[in-house]
């Protein structure tokens, strides 16, 4: 598993593309062809239902934005500002607003 890990980092690097995007697709092929190799099928429900995959979805999101990190260009910042600006300010406020919204309408709250 882990090779199939590296080669997906790998081959993400040779394409140009985002190593996320192949290291998900292995891991969606993988759990069929695992259950393949064990007595028990493994079911998708009872991964879901674990009380591993809270620290391991934790664990996951820590290494994309680290990788995240290191991939980034600080020479690219440089403009991005006024963005930056609209989602700190324009993009919570309009999440606050549509969040009130469906509070009020789904939760029937005041």
């Amino acid at each position: 598993m882990i090779s199939l890990g590296i080669a997906a980092q790998w081959l993400a690097w040779r394409l140009h593309l985002p190593a996320i995007l192949l290291l998900l697709v292995i891991g969606f092929l993988l759990l069929p062809v695992m259950s393949l190799f064990h007595d028990t099928p493994i079911r998708a429900e009872e991964l879901i239902a674990s009380e591993v995959l809270l620290p391991v979805v934790s664990i996951a999101v820590a290494l994309i934005l680290f990788e995240g990190g290191l991939s980034l260009r600080l020479s690219e910042l440089h403009g991005t500002g006024h963005a930056l600006f609209r989602l700190v300010t324009v993009a919570v406020a309009v999440t606050f607003l549509l969040a009130t919204i469906a509070a009020k309408l789904l939760f029937e709250m005041e």
